[in-house]
């Protein structure tokens, strides 16, 4: 009886061995799956994230009949801008957080390094949601009157500017203005 036993014990122990074998097999072949899983999903969305963060859109440079100025299509508003040939080549920069757009153009590029480049553009707000410092809603009217504002259609452009003067040169400085000053024109400021 001991034999028949030891038997038993012997073939049991063969079994849960196997069993465990293939047991150990299923279960890195899911944590390698998972694993491959998330690792997809990781690339897949830091992929999309990086291309919708920042689409970089160059401008219809289409020239208007009077050859003093073209025309900047915004794709992603469905808006047109006229500006002023002075500006040369201009290009956006869309931002979806913020709906915003920042301008780069060949008279902004004739700065020097020391100045930031992408400063000036525009930024987006549906009609009657503008907010001031303090996050309280004011009237379009109001918002108007501070003069980097203007009401196209059912959205308000808010002029973005450099806040500082990049350049202590006086050459740099009347350049600095010119491009202020063009850009401004944008937006009929």
């Amino acid at each position: 009886m001991t034999l028949l036993k030891n038997h038993k014990t012997n073939v049991s122990t063969a079994l849960n061995q196997n069993g465990f074998g293939a047991i150990g097999v299923v279960v890195v072949l899911f944590a390698v799956a998972a694993l491959t899983g998330v690792g997809y999903s990781v690339y897949h969305s830091k992929q999309n994230s990086n291309s919708s963060a920042t689409n970089s859109t160059q401008a219809s440079s289409t020239s208007s009949t009077d050859k003093q100025s073209s025309h900047l299509y915004v794709k992603e508003w469905g808006t047109s801008f006229n500006y002023s040939a002075e500006l040369g080549t201009l290009a956006y920069v869309y931002k979806s957080s913020g709906d915003s757009i920042s301008f780069s153009s060949s008279l902004e590029d004739s700065l020097p390094a020391s100045c930031p480049k992408g400063s000036w553009g525009l930024t987006r707000i549906t009609s009657g949601k503008y907010t001031d410092m303090d996050g309280k809603t004011i009237s379009d009217a109001d918002a108007i009157k501070s003069g980097s504002i203007t009401k196209i259609g059912d959205y308000l452009y808010e002029f973005d500017y450099p806040q500082i003067a990049c350049s202590d040169n006086a050459k740099d400085k009347a350049t600095e203005a010119k491009v202020d000053a063009n850009y401004r024109k944008v937006l009929g400021l």
